[in-house]
């Protein structure tokens, strides 16, 4: 007789995997993996919690998710199997995670409690802006190709416009004339905004040791992670933008974003973008 396999994608069986205390390492192991959580923050042990998520007002829509548990940390997660692209089922999972967002805090907490879910959020969900002068910006281009897929990161909805970005990728040489653009741009974006530096001209200003080259963009925007290379290499650009991803994740101290001022050498720049 065939022995017969049960789907795990199917929604009887997910459940009995992953949402049974007795199978909690099964639990673990794949909120470890499908995250990549750094050593600091890994998943050790955890507690499930009911799965029915109850509103505070009758009147409102009971709604209940696959798996639901919190670990000895305190962050908590929902996990949710779903095979077929149904109708809606984007905003139904946004619905869970906003009412389970909202549920955190109990009486005397404070605010700054959601930070972590912000962040992972937002590490996630980077909208980069290129500023491409030479060579670097070519192998940008291909970073965000099929090959080395910067979708996977969150970070595929390039921006044009410095009012609908949060990440500023500066990728070559940058002159003197060109600095008070440079910074126009960096002040049209919202908070919270990081930079990069991508290459050695836009880093310390390459082989081009001259009067009107700047020499490293820090000289006028704050910079948050410089990646080395003439030019770098994807796999490069891709190692800065999970450093920052850590940082955000990390909620390091940035004193050279948050003291930052405008050079007052600078030109004032007399475009709108």
């Amino acid at each position: 007789m065939r022995p017969v396999f049960a789907d795990p994608k199917t929604d009887l069986v997910f459940k009995r995997l992953f949402g049974q205390e007795a199978h909690k390492g099964l639990l673990v192991a794949l909120l470890n993996d499908l995250l990549g959580l750094d050593p600091a923050h890994r998943v050790v042990d955890l507690t499930y919690l009911p799965p029915e998520q109850v509103p505070l007002i009758d009147r409102l829509k009971l709604s209940c998710v696959d798996v639901k548990c919190v670990d000895a940390q305190g962050t908590s997660y929902i996990v949710e199997m779903q095979v077929l692209n149904v109708e809606g089922f984007e905003k139904r999972v946004g619905y869970n995670v906003a009412k389970a967002y909202t549920n955190q805090l109990d009486v005397g907490d404070q605010y700054p409690r959601l930070d972590d879910v912000i962040a992972w959020g937002r590490k996630n969900a980077l909208w980069p802006m290129p500023y491409g002068t030479a060579c670097c910006g070519i192998e940008l281009m291909s970073v965000m190709g099929p090959k080395y897929d910067l979708a996977r990161f969150g970070a595929e909805v390039v921006r044009f416009s410095p009012r609908q970005a949060d990440l500023l990728l500066v990728a070559g040489t940058i002159t003197e004339k060109m600095a008070p653009v440079l910074v126009h741009i960096y002040e049209q974006m919202l908070e919270p905004k990081y930079v990069i530096s991508m290459g050695a001209c836009a880093s310390s200003g390459g082989f081009y040791r001259a009067y009107h080259v700047l020499q490293g963009i820090d000289k006028v925007v704050p910079v948050d992670v410089f990646v080395p290379g003439c030019p770098p290499t994807p796999e490069a650009v891709l190692d800065g933008i999970m450093t920052l991803q850590k940082m955000i994740g990390d909620h390091t101290p940035r004193p050279w974003a948050t003291n930052w001022k405008r050079p007052a050498w600078l030109k004032p720049v007399g475009i709108g973008l």
